[in-house]
Formats: C-alpha cells, structure tokens, sequence
C-alpha cells in the first residue's frame, strides 16, 4: 500500500503508458519552491535530513516562513510570521527560514540560503508571532548544526 515512487514510473491508461512519467506530475506540482505549501514540505524534508528523524508533530514539528512568497509582487517582501504548529507543548519546534531578500538570488535548495530556529512549542504563547520574538525565544542554527539545535532542546 505505501509504495516509494522514484518519478520514473509512467502514467497509463488501460495498461497503456501515456507519454508522461510520474515526474512530470512532480515537476508540474511542486515547480514554484516559493509556494507556501510547497516550501512548508521542503522544509519539513530539510528538517528530518538534518535531524536525521522523522518529524511527525509529537516529537519535532515544523513550521517556515520566507520573506519572498509566490504570491507578491516582484521585489515586494513579507515580514516572516511563525504560526504555532498543531503540535504537543513540549513538542520540538523548528521554524526554517528561507533568509533571502533578494528574488533574483533565492534558491531554496541552497541550503546556505536557510536559518533554523529550535524551541519548544509551548514556548509558543499565541497562534502567531514575529521573527524577533522567536529570536528571543529559540536557538538559532543552520543546517549543518541543526541535529544538535534539536537534540538540547529535545
């Protein structure tokens, strides 16, 4: 039932392939990295890599931001919000940030390009707060570090 794809499967029709590989589905989905959905799964990936452990919201959840975001306007930029996870209190929170303001040099799989801050969910005292506040709340890593960020906090 849970089978791992790897893309190079082929789309058919009455056992006939359609000229398109599960790939291409993929591609088209997934094309805009600065999409909110697909960012928040991005990081959530970037997350169990560094931590090297699944994140599943008892113990380790995710939540992310960026100051460019798909929907604006070129050269127009949104202060970075962290939204609570729905998560247990003293569930590991890592809030990934893609730290670039600049939409010509963004590229989210440029891992330079992040900023990971590690706290605890129930530091987390309303729905949402800024980028300062989770400054003065968290650690603050990359993502080289991020496996021990979240082991002291774990």
């Amino acid at each position: 039932m849970n089978r791992n794809y790897t893309g190079d499967e082929h789309l058919s029709f009455e056992q006939m392939p359609t000229g398109k590989l599960l790939s291409d589905f993929w591609y088209w989905m997934s094309g805009n990295m600065l999409d909110a959905d697909i960012l928040h799964l991005f990081s959530k990936y970037l997350v169990e890599m560094g931590a090297g452990v699944s994140v599943d919201n008892k113990h380790i959840a995710v939540a992310c931001s960026s100051y460019l975001k798909s929907y604006l306007k070129r050269g127009q930029l949104e202060a970075p919000i962290l939204y609570r996870p729905d998560a247990d209190d003293d569930a590991v929170c890592v809030f990934c940030l893609l730290d670039c303001l600049n939409p010509d040099a963004v590229d989210p799989i440029k891992l330079e390009q992040w900023k990971f801050f590690v706290l605890r969910c129930g530091d987390i005292t309303a729905p949402s707060i800024t980028l300062d506040e989770v400054r003065q709340i968290s650690t603050e890593t990359n993502f080289n570090k991020l496996r021990i960020a979240i082991s002291v906090r774990s």
